[in-house]
């Protein structure tokens, strides 16, 4: 026992100059934890005060750039550690199984903001309101929800090192949170293509509020006198132009469950949705709202010579 004490000791006033290579050759980034990093350091710190104490000597250890040679996989996160000697550590988010997966795509497709935030490669910061069905998350909240593996002789759980290697995950969730869907399992790629299938294949329902919470509002009718009513100057409007305004967006989401095959939906909106953006446009550009961006003023001056 004197001897790990003494071991750990030492390991702690190492200096913080040693390399710290990432699997790409280079050094682990100095950076603080972000929004998304935090809510992983802190799903850990919940499990017990046992593992937030210990998850604070592992901060030392990330900060002091011990942490090397990382490597993130389907569901294991790989690294070295370095002490008085090297420790392999080997950290396993349990991969979620297929019903969990198929029970939160069908959620994740059924709501359209997040159907377009996740397809844009974006992470809606409400997420995990798509997995609460399943009863399962994207954040380790229980002990039995992540199992960590360290060559060090430390009985404690976790180790330190393990505690250093949870806070480059959190920095790597950080700088791509779509690294949390990787550590259950699947990829970004993955997830996108099962979201438009989910979309296009007509299995789920959108989810729509009950006719009896629907506010009934009365239309009224505004006539053009009352849209010159301004108080204060115009604004100043600055619009980029695109040749194909919305095709794009189309493209993206992909059709909605309920086009039932009739011929292609990008195809029978894109024109519609082209014709009412140049309306749009033409509607602001004669109240002088608008100022066209640089490229679109050469592109059409261009055009007006030819």
């Amino acid at each position: 026992m004197m001897d790990r004490a003494r071991s750990a000791r030492s390991e702690d006033s190492l200096p913080s100059e040693r390399p710290a290579r990432t699997s790409e050759g280079g050094r682990e980034p100095d950076a603080e934890i972000g929004w998304w990093g935090n809510q992983w350091i802190n799903s850990l710190k919940s499990m017990s005060y046992g593992y937030a104490t210990r998850l604070d000597r592992g901060l030392r250890y990330f900060q002091r750039r011990r942490v090397h040679d990382v490597s993130v996989g389907h569901g294991a996160v790989k690294a070295l550690v370095t002490g008085t000697q090297e420790y392999r550590v080997a950290i396993r988010p349990i991969v979620f199984p297929e019903a969990v997966w198929s029970s939160a795509i069908r959620s994740l497709a059924a709501e359209s903001g997040f159907a377009a935030q996740l397809l844009a490669g974006e992470m809606p910061a409400d997420i995990e309101r798509a997995f609460a069905d399943t009863q399962t998350s994207l954040f380790p909240l229980l002990p039995n929800s992540i199992q960590t593996e360290c060559t060090c002789s430390d009985w404690a759980q976790p180790c330190k090192h393990v505690a250093a290697v949870q806070y480059v995950i959190a920095r790597r969730i950080d700088l791509d949170p779509f690294v949390l869907f990787l550590l259950r399992g699947r990829n970004k790629e993955q997830l996108q293509d099962a979201l438009r299938k989910a979309r296009t294949s007509g299995a789920i329902a959108p989810s729509r509020p009950a006719e009896a919470d629907v506010e009934r509002v009365r239309p009224q009718v505004h006539t053009e006198v009352a849209f010159d009513r301004w108080n204060g100057p115009s604004p100043t409007l600055v619009f980029p132009s695109a040749d194909e305004p919305g095709v794009s967006l189309l493209q993206l989401m992909g059709p909605p469950p309920s086009w039932g095959g009739l011929g292609s939906f990008q195809a029978a909106l894109a024109p519609m949705l082209t014709r009412a953006s140049k309306r749009g446009q033409d509607l602001l550009d004669r109240k002088g709202w608008v100022t066209e961006a640089p490229k679109s003023r050469k592109k059409t001056a261009a055009a007006k010579k030819t």
